[in-house]
């Protein structure tokens, strides 16, 4: 259904300034609430390519598992968490059997082992953990005239 709103017509058409708006003053949730559903469609919803050719979702073995009703919604947010925090260095490949070995321990298994599981994943991709983030500094130097 989203998809085909985001199709037809723009926010501003439906007298909202955004697509978050939209689905808070529409079907009556919060704005997490909207923010979330609007994430999850964006990953597991289909896409189109620019030349019109329909392209499977971003999670499609998650997405299938989750329209299949074997996984529930806080599965679909540990996994889509699992992905995002996972360094771009990984291949395809690699993501694909983590999406597949992930989802195998979502569907037999609760939230709860399902995040354990992603983590200890997540430490053997990663082992050196995050890149530290390094704080921007200022500085000015002034030189005597001469």
């Amino acid at each position: 259904m989203l998809a085909r709103l985001q199709r037809e017509a723009a926010p501003r058409e439906l007298g909202a300034k955004s697509w978050q708006a939209v689905l808070s003053e529409r079907l009556r949730i919060g704005g997490v609430e909207a923010h979330r559903r609007l994430g999850e469609a964006k990953e597991l919803g289909p896409r189109v390519a620019l030349n019109g050719e329909p392209l499977a979702p971003v999670l499609a073995k998650v997405a299938a598992a989750q329209a299949d009703g074997t996984i529930g919604s806080e599965h679909v947010t540990i996994l889509r968490r699992f992905f995002t925090q996972l360094p771009l260095s990984v291949d395809a490949v690699t993501r694909e059997q983590c999406e597949d070995t992930l989802v195998g321990i979502a569907v037999g298994r609760g939230p709860e082992d399902l995040r354990e599981a992603a983590e200890r994943l997540k430490a053997l991709l990663d082992q050196d953990g995050p890149v530290p983030r390094r704080r921007r500094t200022r500085a000015q130097t002034v030189h005597p005239a001469g």
